[in-house]
């Protein structure tokens, strides 16, 4: 897929020279055409955002409606011109460390608020997650981020884990696992052209009882305009 991206990239930039890594992200985005219809993780937008399902981004990209996109575009400018919040539970006075309930699939959902005062971001571009969280095998953990528009965001499944504790995907290929515990940042980009104010949420699940862990610390950094 990334030639055929790339392709329809080149056609963008051909009908207007001007565009910069950002609109180029925003028109393949906004342009996307839904594939799939019938997958049952299609999400709708909320409040500006778009459509988007966890197995296929926002779609396909749709060269013909991308061009024609790229045409009448003004630009947003370069990522120099990107404006940034950040806020982190524990500075918000969250009570630290909050125990991960063992072997429950609900688990623990920790809120941090932006405030409108402190982020001037009316339009997401790129969300990322950082998570401090020890626990005995982190593989068993599902993270979710909410969004104060209310759509939700999979930051990471867990993985196949057998008796030596070994990651593994479904097909029994070994993989790695990554740790928590010293803030490993989670990116995503599924709550693009959403409103940055208000609560997000962090959902931490441990997904199989017998190994435990606990939440030191959540930070969240988001680039907009």
């Amino acid at each position: 897929s990334a030639p055929m991206v790339s392709g329809v990239i080149a056609l963008m930039l051909s009908a207007n020279p001007m565009l910069s890594a950002r609109d180029v992200r925003l028109i393949l985005a906004r342009s996307a055409r839904r594939n799939a219809q019938t997958h049952q993780g299609w999400q709708e937008g909320a409040a500006g955002g778009h459509a988007f399902t966890h197995a296929y981004g926002f779609g396909v990209a749709d060269a013909a409606a991308a061009v024609q996109m790229a045409r009448d575009w003004v630009s947003i400018g370069a990522e120099s011109g990107l404006r940034e919040c950040s806020a982190s539970a524990k500075d918000q006075g969250v009570g630290f460390p909050l125990p991960i309930p063992d072997g429950d699939p609900t688990g623990i959902a920790i809120e941090l608020i932006l405030d409108p005062s402190d982020c001037a971001i009316q339009r997401i571009e790129h969300v990322e997650v950082r998570l401090e969280s020890p626990h005995a095998y982190s593989a068993e953990l599902r993270l979710e981020l909410g969004s104060p528009a209310g759509t939700t965001s999979l930051l990471a499944d867990w993985r196949v884990v057998d008796r030596d504790r070994i990651c593994k995907t479904s097909q029994g290929t070994a993989i790695d696992c990554p740790s928590y515990d010293a803030g490993w940042p989670i990116a995503t980009l599924r709550h693009l052209d959403e409103p940055a104010v208000g609560t997000w949420r962090l959902r931490i699940a441990d997904q199989l009882s017998g190994r435990t862990g606990q939440v030191d610390n959540w930070s969240l950094r988001i680039w907009g305009r």
